[in-house]
């Protein structure tokens, strides 16, 4: 009873890594490059991950992966400003030099009223106690490559003066006049900052369901035999 019982505690290990072996998370601290204008007490990138099914445990996107980037944006202070926001770029790099934007996506963290300062206040900052603001882009890749990935902040005041100098609630003009350089080439003020990095998709064949029951019957298998092998 006890060998049958070491046998049933292998297969359960066995199942056990080829679970855990499905999904790997990687943390991207610090960034490959950051811009920052102004200063980033207002908003800033705190951290930026990625995660994906990781078939084979080794650490490599495979192409036909599906990769979620989680983007966590942080605030030490606030004022009187509406909302902070930030924009997303996935870029694959292409020869001789240069990039093609494959992904642009946008998110905004729009505040609680009552917990920040209203217009009729006296200007002044506070320590924000509100936690931090975590944004999720989903991206499937289709081709091999080194892709750039890049993710920009600011606040909802300097993002609606970007396409002219008036102040109001941003628009579509001023959206897109949020460049991946805003941060870098910008001569004026402007809060938050940009970070980016680099990230290789490589081609690889991953196991099917398939051949992953028949590793798991293999390894259940070797250790049925190693205990009958001990009992003779």
């Amino acid at each position: 009873m006890l060998k049958k019982a070491l046998v049933s505690k292998i297969a359960i290990s066995c199942v056990a890594l080829i679970g855990l072996a499905q999904a790997t998370t990687i943390t991207i601290t610090p960034a490959t490059t950051t811009y920052t204008k102004g200063n980033t007490q207002w908003q800033d990138i705190k951290s930026v991950s990625y995660s994906w099914a990781d078939a084979d445990n080794d650490g490599l996107i495979a192409v036909g992966n599906k990769v979620s980037f989680t983007v966590d944006m942080h605030k030490t202070d606030w004022g009187m400003h509406d909302y902070d926001a930030l924009k997303f770029w996935i870029d694959k790099e292409v020869s001789p030099s240069g990039t093609t934007n494959l992904l642009t996506s946008t998110g905004i963290w729009d505040f609680d009223p009552t917990n920040k300062n209203m217009t009729s206040d006296a200007y002044t900052s506070k320590k924000w106690k509100g936690g931090d603001k975590l944004f999720t882009f989903d991206y499937t890749f289709t081709t091999a490559g080194t892709y750039d990935i890049t993710q920009s902040v600011m606040c909802s005041a300097d993002l609606s003066k970007l396409a002219a100098p008036t102040s109001g609630a941003p628009n579509a003009s001023d959206w897109n006049a949020w460049t991946e350089d805003i941060h870098k080439t910008t001569k004026g003020y402007i809060q938050g900052e940009t970070e980016k990095y680099k990230l290789t998709v490589v081609t690889k064949k991953i196991p099917e369901p398939g051949s992953m029951s028949m590793i798991l019957i293999g390894l259940v298998s070797l250790a049925g035999f190693a205990v009958s092998r001990k009992r003779k």
